[in-house]
């Protein structure tokens, strides 16, 4: 986690050498995905890495972002110039773009149709010496040309929440000490959960439990979703029979999060029933008890 997964520059303009009330602020997202629907065909593909740069103008409140990486029906795609666009920050501290009308942006001499663009980031700065990165939140979606829809996020997501575990006496037991690590492989369509400070009850020890080589699948709206599937966790590397997983239900929306639940044979004696509630705005929870 200790890559730098976007970046973040401040820039002021004036003429005179003073300071400006004009602010701009750069911001790039990188290592995106996302995922593209021909509205007309059904066809789903999957884009990555795609790389997201933002141009905030503070002081007239709107932005301007290039978008590339893309590719359409197989095909490598232009990037994307999107300008003018209205820019708020809400009391949550979800940063909003929104595109008001159809616009051309192509940055070729060849325009095309953008529509229904809504692009969210949670910039989280306060989590990046817990994460070892700067690890915002992002949801995007929007449409090209009436045809193509593209919804999409960063990965690897990480994500926190309220994980409770039900023992076979219908005791159940609650944790916030607990992140979740969801990446993959786009085009093998693979992936990996890594559970930091696991426990499944009062007395377990925290640990950190990894989930490798899970079959998942991507949704049109740009959801991470893994279905009943069962495995040997491992931990540093070492598989955990005595651990053994079965009923792997993931499902995780940009920008919302979502719920991570399996069951856990511990040793063929007690089966655990686990599952997170988790989202990208809980990780003050992880903060708060280190």
């Amino acid at each position: 986690m200790a890559i730098m997964l976007c970046s973040i520059a401040f820039t002021a303009c004036n003429d005179n050498d003073e300071p400006s009330q004009e602010i701009v602020t750069e911001q790039t997202f990188l290592r995106c995905y996302a995922v593209v629907t021909d509205l007309q065909s059904g066809n789903q593909s999957v884009c990555t890495p795609v790389t997201i740069k933002l141009e905030l103008d503070w002081t007239n409140a709107i932005g301007t972002a290039v978008i590339s990486g893309l590719s359409l029906n197989g095909s490598a795609y232009p990037n994307l110039t999107l300008s003018d666009m209205k820019w708020t920050i809400a009391s949550d501290k979800w940063s909003e773009i929104l595109l008001a009308k159809p616009q051309a942006g192509l940055s070729t001499q060849t325009a095309v149709s953008i529509s229904d663009l809504k692009m969210r980031w949670l910039d989280r700065m306060d989590f990046a010496d817990y994460v070892g990165a700067y690890d915002p939140a992002l949801e995007f979606t929007f449409v090209i040309d009436g045809r193509f829809k593209v919804c999409g996020s960063r990965a690897p997501m990480f994500l926190s929440g309220t994980t409770s575990t039900t023992n076979p006496q219908g005791e159940t037991f609650f944790s916030s000490k607990t992140g979740y690590v969801f990446s993959f492989d786009a085009a093998t369509q693979v992936a990996n959960l890594n559970i930091t400070k696991a426990a499944f009850a009062d007395k377990m020890p925290a640990l950190d439990i990894d989930f490798i080589k899970m079959p998942m699948a991507f949704e049109p709206d740009g959801s991470l979703v893994v279905r009943d599937y069962s495995l040997i966790p491992e931990i540093a590397g070492t598989p955990q029979p005595s651990y053994a997983i079965s009923d792997v239900n993931i499902h995780l929306t940009p920008g919302k999060g979502g719920t991570i639940a399996f069951k856990c044979d511990f040793r063929g004696m007690i089966t655990y029933q686990v599952e997170a509630k988790v989202d990208f705005d809980s990780y003050n929870l992880l903060l708060d008890q280190q």
